[in-house]
């Protein structure tokens, strides 16, 4: 894919490494992908509507518990 992103970006991610910090907690690749799904459907303005990003989210993590058995990173079986 070689570096689509502004590096901002990427730094800004950084941190959700291991579970948030390599805490364990919430899967960072989960999180990544909620801030994905911001950039293409979230809002500019506060208070605006974002009909597609809840639904989209929520679809993405029923597909990530399935596909992983939870959302923990410390809980994952893999």
């Amino acid at each position: 894919m070689g570096n689509p992103l502004p590096s901002e970006i990427v730094k800004l991610a950084s941190g959700f490494t291991g579970g948030i910090g390599r805490s364990g907690s919430v899967c960072g690749a989960l999180t990544g992908g909620v801030m994905a799904l911001g950039l293409a459907f979230g809002r500019t303005n506060p208070g605006a509507p974002r009909p597609k990003l809840l639904p989209a989210t929520r679809e993405l993590i029923d597909w990530f518990e399935q596909a992983y058995g939870s959302c923990c990173c410390g809980c994952v079986n893999g």
